[in-house]
């Protein structure tokens, strides 16, 4: 039924059609929103499996940097042609802590699965930083 329609009643009461109609557009909003929060994460398993092709291991971190700027061919969400990327998925469950060491002049961030921001690298110049999973056991070191 289209909401703009009016709401028909029988003998006093809303037709099965009327009561229906507000459980259907539900049922429609919450396809829409489950369809939006799950594109990062089909995201993320899109560019996991395409990294590990290129033959960066989840368990044994390593960088892959593409060679020259993104192109219209290249799936890569919100990227623009100016830069030139690198990254890394990482699996903490297998690799345990993380230490990252960002020399200087290169700017990038920590992102979960969601694609929710973690922290950002680079701002402040070389830096060396640890990433520990959810719900890590050990306290995080000191410096």
């Amino acid at each position: 039924m289209d909401p703009t329609e009016a709401i028909v009643f029988e003998h006093d009461y809303p037709t099965a059609e009327t009561t229906a109609a507000p459980y259907d557009e539900l049922d429609y909003q919450r396809a829409v929103q489950a369809y939006i929060w799950a594109v990062p994460l089909v995201n993320l398993v899109a560019w996991t499996r395409a990294i590990e092709r290129a033959g960066v291991s989840l368990s044994e971190p390593s960088l892959l940097v593409f060679d020259q700027p993104v192109a219209a061919k290249q799936v890569l969400l919100t990227a623009n042609a100016e830069v030139v990327y690198g990254m890394t998925m990482v699996d903490l469950s297998q690799t345990g802590p993380l230490v990252v060491d960002a020399p200087a002049g290169v700017l990038g961030a920590v992102v979960d699965a969601w694609q929710r921001a973690i922290g950002d690298v680079g701002l402040t110049g070389a830096a060396r930083y640890l990433v520990l999973g959810p719900g890590h056991p050990d306290k995080a070191p000191d410096g």
